[in-house]
């Protein structure tokens, strides 16, 4: 019998797999932060600390820069700590073109000391038409058509304009996400698909002192690179697919005061703050205004109108009756090493605990220190990322000397500071100040800027379950929840702090970097002396052609995170969906022995879809196949076993079904699968026979077939427990199609390592820590009963197979094998539900009652007998599956692996 171990579901989740089931890995800083200020005063003293709000903002009960909005329905996860995670497969991250800054670059550069003058710039490098004339404002504005730097063709040029000086973080996020009304704006996107964004900000540094180094970060990374738009979260399943390919260049940067003269030229103004400039007044003023809000229109009668709230969108999905996206882009920063031995580093092994602002409940975090301090002490550095010094709260509780003052004062060093937490508190409490940040004040549902930076960094949370409740559809990476008391608190940081420290240990034996948060390569920065060359370049290509293109620049690094080459001429239309990788997904895993080999397959299947667009060979090899089986299966011959094994079936179920009848508690001996037969016996050149091992060939339909189809072919493994004989067979040696294999149970770290290498080279091929199939599927007080199962292995990463479809944009699985040791039962009544997402085969093995608990647990299988083999095989034969392989396994007559082919999807079931 195969020896794969599977679990399938779990109602309870616990907290301490919370990060392990999408085997993310963190890990802690270098070296402390005190240690880092105390250094970093010597060449810095004098500069102020940063500041993330200004007083506008304080009036109107808006955020910090790191502290946005929350929101929260009271759904009870728990009653003292609801541990949940919070991974969502269907909100995928589609930050393809995310800059990616290396230390090296950070060291050298001015991005943490920028000197770049505030002055007013030229405004003849932003507008070219006449402030004055009348004629180019209002309803029937004109779109500039051509990139003041290259001089291609663009769509239209818009403005997006951010007043105060703070939420520099929302300006990438605002230019690639905003969902624009492109139907309703004077744009032109017959010859380009290209829009320009140009960015208006404030041009004195009055209070953060950031704009210095983010005008640094702006020019070195941002200005002139082509970025593929994305979809609002409120607008994915809604928009207008042909708009989803528009490419944003970063434009020209000056102040709103000045650039708002020249309206003329932009077919839309986007304000980043809009509640600091009368939203109301701003909107109506052109049919071509539009809001980012960051509270609720509701907060004041003279706050919004109708029209208002039409051309608004908001930052958080407390909001998605109406519009919002998710303001979670950020630079990005790579992996650094993090493993080293304590004996160098004491602090090493300690999880790394970060806050954003003062506003917070800090108390209560300081006084849950202080009950257990000896253990949190010996586990953990908390960083208060804020422009004070420390919180008194810490100090009166004898806490303050494992926690440290985050304060950076570049925009840059904020961030990258934030990137490097291991674990993210967004420490709201809707009776401590904070009930602005929750949905039940529909009057504010602020967002907290702590919420953007945990998704856009894909760092691990601890959080309350009300906030939760709101932000669970687009959390990136787990999370474990609490109620509002200390002991629930406690319980949830011990529980995340507990799977951090174990997911980091195990991606430390295998490798020397963490992954922590997002992935990324380095990302060449736009030197100065590079700009002026392309902007000559593209000079001299303007006058020489129509057609205007770069020279070519050397490739950046390769990977699904990378940014586009650079480049200030804009690339032909029709060559815009080159320009970059296939966008990381959020169901990826983070462990780093896993993920490459899933990105590997993700990169190969979209190559391959790419190839056969227009190609309808397979579709034609598919149906000359179809109609091959189902001549067969309509022969007299077959259409006699079809009639008897329907006969059986029906016969039997007559009999099991009928008033008073009792079960019969059979015995080992007993037979279990006589009323199954072979229902069409195929002809070998449409169906090859198993060698009756059951692991590396088994009888499978179609083989001939999937060799023929170039990759357009997608086969599932559950449940394989290390062994990927089968899976690497079926990729490698005899169809070529893409196979994937899945189990949640594959936790031991070397066997995982040695499982992986093995099948290294295998494009086609890719490991998915997750299990097919509900959820709530088993109760984990039954796997506890069972000593089969180590309980410290089960993930709780149970996903449906119509979601694991989903998310690898399969429309249909061609085989579905699993061995799962008796947690079939379950996965069938999951994927049964519905015919929609029904595999065309399924190869498998069936344990009933008796079956040996040296593999199976007793309690999945102990009321399987005969009665319930015959009514899994009447529901499959009525959903037009026919068995075509029955093998009894002879080490064990109470298990048998069968292979099931749907020749019929309904009404043509004989």
């Amino acid at each position: 019998m195969p020896k794969s171990r599977y679990n399938v579901g779990s109602t309870k989740k616990k907290g301490a797999t919370a990060a392990r089931r999408n085997g993310s890995t963190t890990s802690v800083g270098l070296c402390s932060v005190r240690r880092f200020l105390l250094n970093l005063g010597l060449v810095m003293m004098g500069f102020c600390f940063v500041y993330f709000r200004s007083q506008t903002d304080r009036l109107l009960g808006s955020i910090k820069i790191t502290l946005k909005d929350t929101m929260a329905t009271t759904t009870t996860i728990g009653t003292t700590t609801a541990s949940t995670e919070a991974y969502a497969s269907k909100y995928e991250q589609q930050h393809e073109s995310t800059v990616c800054i290396s230390q090296e670059e950070i060291d050298k550069s001015s991005l943490l000391t920028a000197n770049v003058p505030l002055e007013k710039e030229d405004p003849g490098t932003f507008a070219r038409s006449d402030p004055h004339d009348n004629s180019a404002k209002g309803d029937t504005a004109p779109t500039l058509r051509k990139d003041y730097n290259s001089g291609n063709d663009i769509a239209c040029r818009v403005l997006v304009a951010n007043h105060p000086d703070y939420h520099y973080e929302l300006l990438e996020s605002v230019v690639l996400k905003y969902p624009l009304p492109w139907d309703d704006m004077p744009c032109d996107f017959t010859k380009s698909n290209v829009v320009v964004f140009d960015i208006a900000m404030t041009l004195h540094a009055e209070k953060a002192k950031e704009l210095p180094t983010y005008k640094a970060y702006y020019y070195s990374y941002l200005q002139g690179v082509p970025r593929r738009r994305m979809v609002a979260e409120s607008k994915r399943n809604t928009t207008n697919t042909k708009y989803e390919n528009v490419m944003a260049i970063i434009g020209d940067v000056g102040s709103p005061w000045e650039m708002e003269k020249y309206e003329g030229i932009y077919a839309a103004q986007i304000a980043v703050s809009c509640g600091t400039i009368d939203p109301k007044g701003f909107v109506n003023r052109s049919p071509f205004h539009f809001c980012v809000q960051h509270v609720s229109c509701d907060i004041s009668e003279t706050f919004c109108d109708d029209n208002t709230r039409k051309r608004s969108c908001w930052l958080n999905p407390m909001h998605n009756q109406t519009c919002y996206f998710m303001a979670d882009i950020f630079p990005m920063f790579p992996d650094s090493e993090r493993c080293q031995q304590p004996q160098n580093n004491k602090n090493n092994d300690k999880i790394r605990l970060c806050t954003i602002g003062t506003a917070k409940s800090h108390a209560r975090l300081a006084s849950v220190f202080g009950a257990d301090a000896n253990y949190y002490r010996q586990h953990v550095e908390l960083h208060l990322h804020h422009r004070f010094g420390m919180i008194q709260e810490y100090v009166i509780n004898k806490v303050d000397d494992f926690v440290f003052i985050a304060n950076q004062s570049s925009f840059i060093g904020f961030q990258q500071s934030v990137s490097k937490c291991d674990i993210l508190i967004p420490l709201l409490f809707p009776e401590a100040g904070g009930l602005g940040y929750f949905r039940y004040n529909p009057k504010s549902m602020k967002l907290s800027g702590s919420l953007s930076q945990l998704i856009g960094y894909h760092l691990p949370s601890v959080m309350h379950k009300d906030i939760y409740d709101s932000y669970k559809d687009v959390l990136t990476a787990p999370a474990t929840t609490h109620e509002s008391t200390e002991e629930s608190l406690d319980k949830a940081l011990k529980q995340m702090i507990q799977t951090v420290a174990q997911n980091r240990k195990r991606a430390c034996n295998h490798s020397p970097n963490i992954i922590h948060g997002k992935k990324c390569l380095p990302t060449p920065p736009l030197r100065p002396e590079l700009q002026s060359q392309l902007v000559a370049s593209a000079k001299q290509t303007s006058s020489q052609s129509d057609t205007k293109t770069t020279p070519p620049l050397p490739p950046p690094p390769q990977d699904n995170n990378d940014k586009p080459a650079v480049s200030l001429s804009i690339p032909p239309k029709e060559d815009t969906a080159n320009i970059q990788k296939p966008p990381i997904r959020s169901w990826m895993s983070r462990d780093a022995l896993i993920r490459p080999q899933e990105e590997r397959q993700y990169v190969w299947e979209k190559e391959k879809r790419e190839q056969q667009k227009g190609n309808d060979k397979n579709a034609q090899l598919r149906q000359e196949f179809r109609e091959k089986v189902l001549e067969s299966a309509n022969s007299p011959a077959n259409q006699a076993l079809q009639l008897k094994a329907g006969k059986l079936l029906r016969e039997a179920m007559t009999k099991f079904t009928a008033p008073g009848y009792e079960p019969v508690m059979d015995e080992k001996k007993d037979p279990v699968f006589d009323e199954i037969i072979v229902a069409v016996d195929l002809e070998a050149h449409l169906m090859e026979p198993g060698d009756g091992n059951g692991q590396s060939k088994k009888a499978l339909v179609g083989e001939t077939l999937f060799g023929k189809l170039d990759g357009d072919c997608v086969i599932y493994g559950a449940g394989i427990a290390y062994e990927t004989s089968f899976e690497v067979t079926m990729a490698q040696k005899n169809t070529g199609c893409a196979v994937h294999s899945f189990d949640c149970t594959m936790n031991d770290v070397d066997a995982l390592t040695r499982f992986i290498d093995y099948q290294k080279d295998i494009v086609n091929l890719a490991f998915h820590p997750w299990c097919v199939g509900e959820e709530d599927a088993v109760d984990q007080d039954v796997l506890k009963k069972s000593n089969v199962y180590d309980m410290s292995k089960f993930s709780s990463n149970m996903v449906r197979l119509e979601e694991i479809m989903e998310r690898l944009h399969h429309e249909e699985v061609d085989l579905l094998k699993f061995d799962i040791e008796g947690f079939e039962w379950k996965l069938f009544d999951s994927i049964l539900q519905s015919t929609e997402h029904l595999p065309r085969q399924m190869a498998f093995e069936l344990h009933t009652r008796h079956a040996n608990p040296g593999y199976v647990p007793p309690h999945l299988v102990k009321e399987k007998g005969r009665e319930a083999v015959v009514a899994l095989f009447d529901r499959l034969y009525q959903l037009g599956y026919r068995t075509v392989s029955k093998e009894l396994n002879f080490g064990d007559f109470r298990c048998a692996e069968f292979v099931v082919y749907r020749f019929y999807d309904g009404d043509e079931n004989l």
